[in-house]
């Protein structure tokens, strides 16, 4: 076929956008605690969690029992916490 054109998607194309490694990510839990999901990256912890304080009733609707923060620099969780009341 030749050579592809440059707007076209080829192999060796990057299929996902580049991984960051700096900021905030919420990981997305089940009921069992298996991670199922994340947010978009956050380059503030205080941002990560303004959104979450707007976010989590939609996210309990959608199924998601809890939420853990993740500091990605760091590569390790900050906490995690339930969205259900107590």
């Amino acid at each position: 076929m030749g050579r592809a054109l440059p707007t076209m998607l080829t192999r060796r194309a990057p299929m996902h956008p580049p991984i960051m490694t700096n900021g905030f990510v919420w990981e997305y839990l089940d009921v069992g605690g298996t991670a199922v999901g994340r947010s978009t990256p956050f380059s503030e912890r205080d941002a990560a969690e303004e959104w979450m304080g707007q976010a989590w009733e939609d996210l309990l609707e959608r199924g998601i029992e809890e939420v853990a923060l993740v500091d990605l620099a760091r590569d390790r969780r900050v906490y995690r916490m339930g969205l259900r009341e107590s």
